[in-house]
C-alpha cells in the first residue's frame, strides 16, 4: 500500500529538510489530511524525500492567512498576491475569500 503524500516543487526540498519550511497551503483539500497522519513527503519528480508527521491542519481564507506572519511558510503583502501564487498551481477562480487549508507538518526522517 502506498502512503499518503504531499507533493513539492523541487525548490522547497532543501528548505523543508533545513527545517525553515514546515507549513504548506491547499486549496480543495477538504477532508485530508489529519493531525498525527503520517506522510511522505515527494519532489517534483515524486521521489520521496522525507516522511513527516501532520502537526495541525486548519482551514482559513486567503484573506485570512495574509493577515499573519508565517514563520514556517511564505508571507504575502496582500491577498492579491497570494492569488496570484496559487493561479501557478490550480485553475480555479480565486479571490481573497476562497477557503485554502494550512498544513504544518514534522519532519520524523530523511
Amino acid at each position: 500500500m502506498t502512503r499518503n503524500y504531499i507533493k513539492f516543487d523541487n525548490d522547497h526540498v532543501e528548505q523543508i529538510l533545513e527545517g525553515d519550511k514546515y507549513q504548506t497551503v491547499r486549496y480543495g483539500w477538504d477532508d485530508w489530511p489529519t493531525v498525527g497522519n503520517l506522510v511522505d513527503l515527494r519532489d517534483g519528480d515524486g521521489d520521496v524525500f522525507a516522511e513527516a508527521e501532520i502537526e495541525d491542519v486548519h482551514r482559513e481564507t486567503i484573506h485570512h492567512f495574509c493577515q499573519y506572519d508565517h514563520h514556517g511558510h511564505r508571507n504575502y503583502d496582500d491577498p492579491e498576491e497570494m492569488v496570484e501564487h496559487l493561479d501557478e498551481y490550480y485553475s480555479d477562480d480565486m479571490d481573497r475569500s476562497t477557503i485554502i487549508t494550512t498544513i504544518t507538518f514534522n519532519i520524523n526522517s530523511y
